[in-house]
């Protein structure tokens, strides 16, 4: 339920996968054909709650959009918005309809930043399923022994 695209928008806020189905849902709403895509990365700045809540610095899924572009699909992230971008010490990224535009591969130091590991592939619909089962297997701490997810983890 919160991840619902009128959600985000009511929020203003959401992460990678929450931003990246808004994205397809505007797209796919203006005739531009778009899909959610997801992928596991290891995130080389991510924030110390975050780290801490997923005990990893590994992230899995990561939502990406994919959109049809010029006869063909090109992947891009609005994951990252300026304002957490200039915080986070690298370039917004660029997205021009031609090239894949998904990560910021360093940080304005030339340190690494985001690296992909795996593409789980794209999505016409919110695979809600395929993510508890990645979350289960990459996170199981996060779920109790009814295999439920801990709401109150992320509440801290």
């Amino acid at each position: 339920e919160h991840m619902r695209v009128s959600r985000v928008m009511e929020d203003g806020r959401g992460h990678c996968i929450d931003k990246a189905m808004l994205l397809t849902a505007m797209c796919r709403k203006s005739g531009i054909p778009a899909r959610l895509g997801m992928a596991r990365v290891k995130n080389h700045m991510g924030t110390a709650r975050f780290e801490q809540i997923l005990r990893s610095d590994v992230l899995t899924p990561h939502g990406y959009a994919e959109v049809y572009v010029q006869d063909k699909w090109v992947k891009c992230t609005p994951a990252f918005n300026k304002e957490l971008c200039d915080r986070l010490g690298v370039a917004p990224l660029e997205f021009d309809g031609v090239k894949d535009s998904i990560f910021q591969q360093f940080d304005r130091a030339e340190g690494g930043f985001m690296e992909y590991i795996e593409d789980y592939g794209t999505f016409e619909d919110l695979p809600v399923e395929r993510i508890t089962e990645l979350m289960r297997a990459e996170y199981p701490h996060l779920f109790d022994e009814k295999g439920e997810f801990k709401e109150e983890l992320l509440k801290r």
